[in-house]
């Protein structure tokens, strides 16, 4: 029996799937039995055999396969047998190579399996074998979006790609498989940007356009979402011709094609959306959808965000997982009276994701694009997200709801101007539904909500006027004039997004000229919170455009960005699960406007008002004009924004050499500069999700020239490089508390989190000397968080640094789960004093540190080096948070548990003379044991 897996690239220690081992013991009695025999005798053992019984037969037809994709020098001899005592036009084969490109394993298939398998593919079309159509779907659909543009992946991409190329005639027999192909490459094409896969990139271009311009019948079954992925191909000059030929001159495809507005009168079938998620996606993502509940959902989207969206420019693959989402997958009725997770939530806390200004237009117009064409017998379910999402934002986040309705109403004027009155029908039929249908009660709580603009009531009454049967009055007429052009506006229609950052708005003749547009990266957000809470901000952006002659370019990206009121919200409290203790609101982890002034005082002055201020030159000048610059080109301009971010760090390299020399009080210094490095920081802090922790800084100059790391790391890395030498070592501690002191609220923990995400890549790059520097660690984060200068006011409180820690490593958690994992055990051997027996911080690694993580710890505390519950830890809180618990942090929590208590046979006495009895029988040990 085998014991390592030989077609996939597993741990040794995994098991081998059951269907793999079953494979094995075919080829191996296969093997067996054909020792030593002629060629004739052979023959005749194969005929035997196959003819035997269907079993015989099919585990014959096993062992040949199993040797055909494993052994590349025999692929043609195991084929040729295969081909010899075939009984069933292969459909035994089929079963085989369908078990292989439906795995969510597939993505570690070793290379030589792959080459083989799609060497039979080759062969089985050749032969023109039945139903091969669905095999290179489910082929297609492993090629992994999210600009992953791994060789594994490129290859299979290209492999795939030419094997359709090379059977052009049976693919016309397919006309749902070339389809598939055509949208898959088409939205393929923008993410494939890279040099590595531009050659591939070039091939894509000639077989979609190709095959658009050939086999347009096929591929016009697409829809409506055809027009979206043309839209971002748009500015590659193959396509431009393609659009134009499709908006002027349709007849050109087909004779009877009557024009564009036949595609966006089609709903497109929801294969065509799936076909961009692998089987593995969707698995993830299904479980999510129709397992989780409110208060566990986020753990599982974080883990599938950083797996599958942290690739490159991955977060436009978020487009299409959003469009599936809405148009793909629909709940039943049982899930729809659960309290299981919604729709519109999981897709407000992706798009609390998005940095980019044109996903955020792209992802708006993935939720609104069937509402746009809705007709009464159309599937309710393909609208209901976006309604929900705008009805259950607008009291907490009214800038949403107010975005939304700015989308709906300009789009409904500059979609495609062809099609304004049927759209603005489309609009009221949907709304006139779901009122019917009681998705939503009543339009009034939105247009009455005091934070809503008067410009944004009226476009609710031009565009569901119908539906409201509100009386006119004088705040409606007076925001009559400004309808079109609301306060929130810049412009009534202005230029979209630059066409070489894949334009979400293609005009019809003309290319559009450059608007400058700015994102807004909103800071952390307690996972689990209620139904409004996972709505956040997002990147806004106007992108309107212009005429041209009498066709009005399709607008794929339309939004304005609002200015909202500052009155207060009355808030309803929502219909949901009860709040985990462990997500409770924090004040002092509230999020912060960036908008807003992050420090206390002003930010440019302190250093030059001091005497001390000629000493830096014009290095603290630079970096805060640099600063400056990179904020406001950080969305549309990412360049410049590399260029700026490199200037930053190489002004703050001078600054701190000076300071470093100089007797320069830290307060003064950060009075100028603190201000600008939270800013930065917060900007890039979605960079740090993914941040290589292995990779080393050999230089300060390397990590200047970084493209990832920003100010804060300097910092960081010069606490560093100087961590040895007491004197240096303690100016920089002091530099670090005078930031976080000065940052409010949840800016506190930006620094504390991004110190533990720094010490997290140490770490991963110096394993073996972590023991010889960890005090001066441990004792430097409490320095920074609890000054000395505060000590006597603070100390007095025995939880400050506890609740810092705590905090501070939630935060991690919510951005990079892989640094948070690298830190938490080093917490608990070197911070003991807040970590030992806190209840908080326990729920928050069972929730959200994975198995492996858990092990690691479990090992740590069965060597007695660490530990997590201690002596202190009280066994009545302990127990009702474990009663709390969900079954995953319950089974983590009971592991690490157990991994203490067989270390410390004196804690196991304790915790027995303390009740430890109770809490093992608090709710039943036997039925807890069952639920894990």
């Amino acid at each position: 029996m085998e014991s390592i897996s030989r077609l996939f690239i597993d741990d040794p220690l995994d098991p081998i799937d059951d269907w793999e081992q079953d494979l094995a013991a075919c080829y191996a009695q296969y093997r067996q039995d054909t020792a030593d025999k002629s060629e004739l005798e052979l023959h005749t053992y194969l005929q035997e055999k196959a003819s035997r019984s269907r079993e015989d037969y099919v585990r014959l037809i096993g062992g040949l396969f199993y040797g055909a994709v494993t052994e590349p020098e025999a692929i043609r001899q195991h084929f040729q047998f295969i081909t010899v005592v075939n009984r069933d036009q292969y459909v035994c084969v089929k079963d085989r190579l369908y078990a292989l490109v439906k795995t969510v394993k597939f993505a570690l298939l070793q290379r030589h399996v792959l080459t083989n398998m799609l060497w039979m593919f080759n062969e089985l079309t050749l032969m023109n074998v039945a139903n091969m159509d669905g095999l290179y779907v489910w082929l297609l659909r492993q090629i992994r979006g999210g600009a992953d543009i791994g060789a594994n992946n490129l290859f299979l991409a290209d492999q795939v790609l030419r094997l359709l190329e090379q059977h052009r005639r049976w693919l016309d027999n397919a006309p749902r498989l070339l389809a598939t192909a055509v949208y898959l490459y088409l939205r393929l094409i923008p993410e494939h940007r890279s040099i590595t896969a531009t050659p591939l990139q070039q091939k894509e271009i000639r077989f979609v356009v190709t095959m658009l311009r050939e086999k347009w019948t096929a591929c016009s079954v697409i829809g409506r979402d055809l027009v979206r992925a043309l839209q971002d191909v748009y500015h590659l000059p193959d396509f431009q011709h393609v659009w134009n030929d499709l908006v002027h001159r349709p007849q050109q495809f087909a004779p009877n094609f009557p024009g564009i507005h036949a595609l966006l009168k089609t709903p497109t079938h929801k294969d065509f959306l799936k076909s961009r998620l692998t089987p593995d996606m969707e698995h993830k993502l299904m479980f999510i959808l129709q397992e989780l509940r409110f208060n566990s959902y986020q753990r599982n989207l974080n883990w599938f965000m950083q797996r599958f969206c942290s690739h490159g420019d991955g977060e436009g693959f978020l487009v299409d997982i959003i469009r599936y989402i809405v148009a793909g997958w629909y709940p039943n009725n049982q899930l729809l009276q659960s309290d299981i997770v919604p729709r519109y939530v999981i897709i407000g806390s992706l798009l609390r994701t998005i940095k980019s200004a044109v996903v955020s237009a792209n992802v708006k117009l993935a939720m609104t694009l069937d509402w746009l064409f809705f007709e009464p017998n159309d599937n309710l379910m393909l609208i209901e997200p976006a309604m929900l999402l705008m009805e259950r934002s607008v009291e907490r986040y009214p800038h949403i709801t107010s975005t939304m309705l700015e989308f709906l109403y300009h789009a409904s004027n500059e979609y495609y101007v062809p099609m304004r009155n049927d759209i603005k029908r489309s609009l009221i039929c949907g709304m006139q539904i779901m009122l019917k249908m009681m998705v939503i009660r009543s339009l009034a709580p939105i247009y009455q909500c005091p934070s809503l603009e008067p410009p944004v009531r009226k476009m609710i009454k031009v565009l569901f006027g119908e539906c409201l049967q509100l009386p006119s009055t004088e705040d409606d007429d007076a925001a009559t004039k400004s309808a079109t052009t609301p306060a929130s506006a810049a412009k009534s229609a202005p230029a979209p997004v630059p066409a070489g950052d894949a334009p979400a708005v293609p005009p019809m003749d003309a290319p559009m000229e450059e608007e400058p547009v700015a994102a807004v990266v909103d800071d952390d957000l307690e996972p689990g919170e209620a139904i409004d809470d996972v709505v956040m901000q997002e990147a806004t952006t106007t992108t309107i455009p212009a005429a041209v002659e009498d066709v009005v370019p399709v607008v794929a990206a339309i939004e304005t960005p609002p200015t909202l009121t500052t009155a207060p919200v009355v808030v309803e409290q929502p219909v949901v699960a009860p709040m985990d203790p462990l997500d409770a609101d924090d004040s002092d982890y509230s999020d912060v406007d960036d908008g807003a002034m992050d420090v206390d005082g002003t930010p440019d002055e302190g250093m030059q008002s001091s005497q001390s201020y000629w000493i830096f030159g014009d290095a603290i000048e630079r970096f805060q004009a640099a600063c400056k610059l990179l904020i406001a080109s950080a969305a549309n301009d990412p360049d410049e924004a590399s260029v700026q971010l490199i200037i930053t760090k190489r002004s703050l390299k001078e600054i701190l050499a000076v300071y470093l020399r100089m007797t320069i009080a830290p307060e003064t210094l950060t009075s100028s500069l603190g201000s600008w490095i939270v800013k930065v920081g917060t900007r890039l802090l979605l960079a740090h999700s993914h941040v290589d922790y292995g990779k080393v800084m050999v230089s300060e100059d390397a990590l200047i020239m970084d493209g990832v790391t920003d100010p804060l790391d300097e910092i960081f890395w010069l606490y560093w490089t100087h961590k040895d030498d007491a004197a240096n070592r303690e100016k920089m501690v002091q530099l670090l508390s005078a930031l976080a002191r000065r940052c409010k609220h949840g800016k506190k923990h930006l620094v504390g989190m991004r110190w533990w995400a720094f010490i997290a890549g140490q770490l991963a790059a110096h394993p073996q000397s972590s023991d010889r520097w960890a005090e001066t660690i441990a004792t430097s984060y409490q320095e920074i968080m609890i000054p000395s200068d505060a000590q006597a006011e603070e100390m007095d409180d025995a939880d400050a640094l506890p609740r810092a820690l705590f905090k501070d490593l939630k935060m991690l958690s919510n951005y990079n789960l892989e640094a948070f994992a690298l830190v938490i055990p080093f917490v608990y051997r070197y911070l003991a004093s807040a970590s030992v027996g806190r209840v908080d911080l326990l729920r928050l690694v069972a929730r959200m540190a994975l198995p492996p993580d858990v092990a690691l710890l479990g090992v740590a505390l069965q060597a007695g080096t660490t530990r997590v519950f201690g002596r202190h830890a009280d066994h009545r809180v302990l127990g009702t948070a474990m009663a709390q618990m969900d079954h995953y942090e319950l089974a983590t929590a009971w592991h690490l548990l157990d991994a203490e208590l067989q270390a410390h046979d004196v804690l196991y006495d304790h915790w027995r003379a303390n009740g430890i009895d109770d809490l093992l029988d608090g709710k039943g040990k036997e039925e807890k044991n069952e639920q894990v």
